[in-house]
């Protein structure tokens, strides 16, 4: 299991010598050839795989519809076309506004606590 932990890492538990690492190589090798072999076996997993796939693109298009739906009310309100809405207009875009911002807010937050205060 040790030997399967270190295949990907760079530092003191890296491979030392070209030897080892044409070792570590061919168990990498093999783990592919078996994943690629439990692929065939099992076609649940490649469904699975492939729902994760589209999920992850549908939530990157949400979130480029929503970057873009702050960025207009952003400039709607700020931009000096207030004066053109109508007072529920102006609260829907307000809400709209925060709503995205908060969104923003949350994402960013957990990525920099992922990225810098998980360690800690």
């Amino acid at each position: 299991m040790e030997v399967l932990f270190r295949i990907g890492r760079s530092g003191p538990g890296a491979p030392r010598n070209r030897k080892e690492k044409r070792q570590l190589q061919g168990l990498r090798d093999e783990l592919d050839a078996s994943l690629e072999e439990e692929l065939q076996r099992r076609p649940e997993v490649r469904i699975i795989n492939k729902y994760a796939v589209v999920m992850a693109y549908i939530r990157m298009g949400m979130k480029g519809v929503g970057a873009l739906a702050l960025l207009w009310a952003t400039v709607v309100l700020l931009g000096g076309f207030v004066s053109d809405l109508r007072k529920i207009d102006f609260w829907y875009l307000t809400m709209i506004a925060f709503v995205q911002a908060a969104g923003l807010v949350i994402i960013f937050s957990s990525l920099l606590y992922a990225k810098f205060l998980r360690k800690v």
